[in-house]
């Protein structure tokens, strides 16, 4: 799910004790905007889902997790 080389390439950025934190904020905040992404579905929110998908995607590149990313792409 995540490309190791980029995933690195982002916690590198921050000093060690900061890593851990850092990645567990991308993830909550991935998983927050996936479901932003269902909700706009389930709503029929078009707008909405473009909006959350395009976050999501930039969210997802930027730390490695590139199946995410793809699938946000396509919306």
């Amino acid at each position: 799910m995540f490309d190791l080389t980029l995933l690195n390439n982002f916690l590198n950025r921050f000093h060690q004790e900061k890593r851990s934190k850092m990645l567990q904020i991308y993830i909550i905040s991935l998983e927050n905007h996936i479901q932003n992404c269902k909700d706009a579905l389930t709503d029929k929110n078009s707008k909405n889902l473009q909006s959350s998908a395009h976050d999501l995607k930039s969210l997802a590149y930027t730390v490695g997790a590139n199946d995410p990313g793809q699938r946000a792409e396509t919306i």
